[in-house]
């Protein structure tokens, strides 16, 4: 595409707001994946590309760390899910919803791409387990301009 719009967001994972993958396969797990953050996106275009990157704080600017900076890098992984009518937001986990998602690593960045379809989208970034918490940066990129978005 020849124009490329983003928006860029800073946010954290508290001990209230993170709530895993539901690696784990239970009603549990599913359920607590939902208090993870989710990033409402309503595309009223028709289709658009998107590339999605999820950032962990750079371990190598803060004072004390020691590589390979296991209290500032998580395990994260980042997933678009579609929403349904007048949904906000996904109250549990739901693979049949899975547009894209990343694989779990334990970098400083993960990122995902999709086209996707006129509708209303949830991002979810996540850390691997449950309770992890520190501050993450969210970018979403778009090959639209914003009021499409």
């Amino acid at each position: 595409p020849t124009h490329w719009s983003g928006l860029r967001a800073e946010d954290r994972w508290t001990e209230a707001n993170s709530g895993g993958t539901p690696l784990k396969g239970t009603a549990e797990a599913f359920s607590e994946w939902a208090k993870n953050p989710q990033w409402v996106v309503d595309l009223v275009a028709p289709s658009a590309n998107f590339f999605v990157s999820l950032g962990q704080e750079d371990g190598r600017i803060l004072p004390g760390t020691k590589y390979p900076f296991e209290e500032n890098i998580h395990p994260v992984c980042l997933g678009i899910y579609k929403l349904t009518g007048n949904e906000k937001r996904l109250v549990k986990f739901d693979g049949n919803r899975k547009v894209v998602i990343s694989a779990i690593k334990e970098y400083r960045e993960v990122s995902v791409r999709a086209q996707l379809e006129k509708g209303r989208y949830v991002i979810v970034p996540s850390t691997k387990d449950k309770g992890l918490v520190g501050k993450y940066y969210l970018s979403v990129y778009f090959d639209l301009s914003l009021i499409h978005i």
